[in-house]
C-alpha cells in the first residue's frame, strides 16, 4: 500500500508541475516612452531659422548628431552622414510655427524645439546681377546683365532698358578710369524699387604700340667703326621707358649687358656705349621702348669695333 501511495503522490507532483507550465504567461517586453524635450540622447541639434522673412519659401539648415532622424513640421528631412541637413519650408503672411523633432538613434527619445517665422510679404521685385569689382578693357564700356521681374524697368546710371519676357536685360555703361560707382534699380508697375551697387575699378588697355626712333648710330653698310665709344639717341613718347642693351660675344659665351634704362619725361634719350672689343668686335646694339600699358617697340643697330693701325 505505501508503494501504491507513492507512487500516486509522485504522479500528482509530476501533473501540478506540467499544469505550472502550460498556464505560465509570458510577460510583455516594457519600451520606455519617448522623452519629449528636456534631457535626452537626442542632442547636438544646431539648427538656423530666422525670425523674419521676405520671401515665401525659406531653406531651415541645421545638424545632428550621428545616426539621428530630423523632423520638421512633422515631415522627415534627409540627413546626411555628417549630420547636415537642409529643409524648405514654404510660409503664409504671419506667423509660422516650425516645430523640429530630433529622434535619437535608439528610437528612444525625442527632442522637440519650436522656432517661429515671421513672414511679410514683399512687393518689391526680384533682382539678380552680378557686377565686377574691377574691370580692364581697351573700350570705357561695362556690359551689364541680369535677371528682374517681366514688366518692371531698369535703370544702370541713368542708362534705362526694358527686360524681355523673361525678365533679362543687358545694359551697357560708361566708365572712367579708377572707380565708379555702377547702381543698377529695378522699378515695377507699382512703383517699387530693388536695388543693387557695386563700385568698380576700370583700368583702360591699350594695345598701340610706342614709336620709337634711333637716330644715331644710323646703320651702315659694313656696321665698321674704328672708335670703342659711340652714341646712341634717339627719342620716342614722353614718359616711356628706354631699355639699351649691348650683346657680344665673350669668349663662346653670349653676354647681354644693360648699358640703360629709365623713364624719359621728354621721350629724348642719348647715351655713350663703350664697345666691346670681344667676338671679334661685334657688338650687337638692342634698343627697347614700352609704354604705360605694357606695349613696345624695338630697333637694333649692329656694330663692329675695329681698332685703327697703329
Amino acid at each position: 500500500m505505501r508503494s501504491i501511495a507513492c507512487i500516486i503522490a509522485l504522479l500528482f507532483l509530476l501533473f501540478s508541475s506540467l499544469t505550472g507550465c502550460f498556464s505560465a504567461k509570458e510577460e510583455p517586453q516594457q519600451i520606455p516612452s519617448p522623452q519629449v524635450g528636456g534631457p535626452s540622447s537626442a542632442t547636438g541639434l544646431i539648427i538656423n531659422v530666422p525670425e523674419i522673412s521676405k520671401v515665401e519659401t525659406i531653406n531651415v539648415p541645421g545638424n545632428v548628431g550621428p545616426g539621428q532622424r530630423v523632423f520638421i513640421n512633422e515631415t522627415e528631412t534627409l540627413v546626411d552622414a555628417g549630420g547636415n541637413f537642409n529643409a524648405q519650408v514654404k510660409l503664409v503672411p504671419g506667423q509660422n510655427p516650425i516645430t523640429v523633432k530630433v529622434v535619437s538613434s535608439d528610437n528612444k527619445s525625442i527632442y522637440t524645439t519650436v522656432k517661429n517665422v515671421n513672414y511679410t510679404p514683399s512687393n518689391d521685385p526680384a533682382l539678380s546681377v552680378i557686377i565686377p569689382s574691377s574691370y580692364s578693357s581697351e573700350t570705357e564700356t561695362l556690359i551689364i546683365k541680369g535677371t528682374t521681374d517681366p514688366g518692371c524697368q531698369i535703370d544702370v546710371n541713368g542708362n534705362r532698358s526694358l527686360p524681355d519676357e523673361k525678365g533679362n536685360f543687358i545694359v551697357s555703361v560708361p566708365l572712367e578710369k579708377g572707380d565708379n560707382i555702377v547702381k543698377v534699380v529695378s522699378t515695377n508697375p507699382k512703383g517699387k524699387t530693388s536695388t543693387v551697387q557695386q563700385v568698380v575699378n576700370f583700368n583702360k588697355l591699350n594695345n598701340k604700340q610706342p614709336t620709337l626712333v634711333v637716330s644715331s648710330p644710323e646703320p651702315t653698310k659694313d656696321g665698321y667703326v674704328s672708335t670703342d665709344k659711340i652714341n646712341v639717341s634717339g627719342f620716342t613718347e614722353p614718359n616711356n621707358l628706354i631699355e639699351i642693351y649691348n650683346n657680344y660675344y665673350n669668349g663662346d659665351t653670349n653676354v647681354k649687358s644693360l648699358i640703360f634704362k629709365g623713364n624719359l619725361k621728354n621721350g629724348q634719350f642719348s647715351v655713350n656705349v663703350t664697345l666691346s672689343k670681344e667676338g671679334g668686335g661685334v657688338n650687337d646694339l638692342l634698343i627697347v621702348a614700352t609704354n604705360e600699358f605694357g606695349g613696345s617697340t624695338s630697333e637694333t643697330r649692329t656694330v663692329i669695333y675695329k681698332e685703327p693701325p697703329k
